[in-house]
């Protein structure tokens, strides 16, 4: 069994088919191996669906983050004060 997304626009209409890419202002979904261009402001939601063996869309790239997260990796660093690896000079730093 293939894949399908779906994408609801505000104006009521339901797609069944594959998310094919974006930005900020439009989104690109793939129906029947078509794809067509809606404006974020006329998107309701697009729900991913599972992933299996045998896309409709061969010849198409997939996307690489379909569904990931892409939040930021956030890394505390610690420093920590600098310890002389030479025995004599930790005698003269202290």
């Amino acid at each position: 069994m293939a894949w399908t997304d779906s994408l609801t626009l505000r104006d009521g209409r339901q797609l069944q088919g594959k998310y094919a890419g974006g930005n900020s202002n439009v989104i690109a979904f793939a129906v029947n191996g078509n794809i067509q261009y809606f404006p974020v402001s006329e998107v309701r939601v697009v729900i991913f669906g599972d992933s299996d063996v045998g896309s409709p869309l061969n010849g198409f790239q997939q996307n690489s983050l379909h569904g990931r997260s892409r939040a930021p990796l956030r890394r505390k660093i610690r420093s920590s004060p600098a310890v002389p690896r030479d025995p004599a000079a930790a005698r003269l730093s202290n």
